[in-house]
């Protein structure tokens, strides 16, 4: 059975900071929980995705923040390179947080 966690909003959390925003990918910052996500809005090329995942990577490292959410569904295919991404992008996200 499919669990489905809902991060229901408190007065008091604090908004959260736009890291990219644009038409095809948003990275945010929850800075009161320590965590990055993003949500890519419509199918994205190689560059522009990788150039949101360094952001938010920095933003990350920065931050000490702990956790990483994505959102892809609307994304299409992934390239080569971006199937290869996590093997170089990955350690340093562990690292960072």
């Amino acid at each position: 059975m499919l669990s489905i966690h809902v991060i229901h909003a408190r007065r008091d959390d604090m908004p959260p900071i736009i890291v990219v925003d644009n038409e095809y990918i948003t990275v945010r910052y929850l800075p009161d929980k320590k965590i990055v996500y993003h949500t890519v809005h419509k199918p994205i090329e190689s560059r522009l995705f990788m150039d949101a995942l360094d952001a938010g990577g920095e933003v990350m490292r920065q931050n000490r923040a702990c956790k990483w959410l994505s959102d892809d569904r609307k994304n299409g295919p992934l390239s080569p390179e971006l199937i290869a991404g996590p093997k170089i992008w990955g350690p340093g996200m562990i690292a960072a947080g």
